[in-house]
């Protein structure tokens, strides 16, 4: 099988919702950071397995973090938790996504 990278979608439940939202970054947000496409994987700093970082600027210009897991068999990341980025979260965005620059 050819690795063609993540879908073009998030995977959304009712177990990922609520606590994906809870910290003044909405669904609509967090869709439209991914869909935006100017976003970077980053390592989950806890260490946890199956666990990254997405962190990635919505249209509006925010720049967001979304805790997320890897779905192997779907090819798409489910978000866990979200966030509006720290100072370092927004330095490393700026710094990984214009290094080619």
């Amino acid at each position: 099988m050819v690795d063609t990278g993540p879908s073009d979608t998030l995977v959304w439940d009712h177990g990922n919702e609520q606590h994906a939202v809870r910290h003044d970054v909405s669904r609509e947000e967090i869709d439209a950071m991914y869909e935006l496409g100017e976003w970077i994987i980053d390592e989950d700093p806890q260490g946890r397995p199956g666990q990254e970082r997405l962190i990635g600027r919505t249209p509006a210009g925010r720049i967001v973090t979304v805790a997320v897991e890897w779905l192997p068999d779907r090819r798409a990341y489910r978000p866990i938790s979200s966030w509006g980025a720290d100072t370092l979260e927004r330095h490393r965005w700026r710094r990984d996504l214009h290094a080619e620059d």
